[in-house]
């Protein structure tokens, strides 16, 4: 049981540490009486080849982390550093993708969660007052809608 666990959860970590090969491109030049012309195609037996003899891609370790589409590093660094003020380094901040949708999701997390109790907690107490039987389909009607959303919030 525990290798089914861990083995996904090793792979996983594994591949992350390596990116796609590039497609192999090759130029090619063809001349006519109407001048000449440059095509630019993708050898897909030389990608084939490269990607046959490395499967994982090239390796790339934890910079695929530390990229502008992720932490950022690099740019955080030269935001404190040439920042005029905490307002200003976090203005370039909440400019980089990840640090944008994290606070939108933390913001969203904030907001939602408390009113979805609250609404949760008040539909309770009214089927509580129902009578008994009324209180079934009430309830599943009631929480159908609670249900659906994580549900297809999960399935994507």
């Amino acid at each position: 049981m525990t290798l089914l666990i861990a083995v996904p959860i090793f792979s996983a970590m594994t591949q992350s540490l390596f990116i796609a090969h590039k497609q192999v491109v090759t130029v090619s030049e063809t001349c006519d009486p109407f001048g000449c012309k440059k095509e630019t195609s993708v050898d897909a037996e030389a990608t084939a080849n490269l990607r046959e003899k490395e499967p994982l891609g090239l390796f790339n370790g934890f910079a695929t982390y530390t990229n502008r589409n992720h932490l950022a590093t690099t740019e955080i660094t030269a935001s404190w550093n040439n920042a005029a003020g905490l307002k200003d380094f976090f203005s370039q901040i909440m400019n980089l993708p990840f640090y944008k949708a994290l606070a939108f999701t933390i913001t969203y997390t904030f907001v939602v969660t408390p009113f979805v109790i609250i609404l949760g907690f008040l539909i309770a107490l009214g089927v509580n007052s129902l009578a008994s039987w009324v209180k079934g389909p009430t309830i599943f009607f009631s929480l159908l809608p609670m249900i659906v959303t994580p549900l297809i919030g999960s399935l994507i």
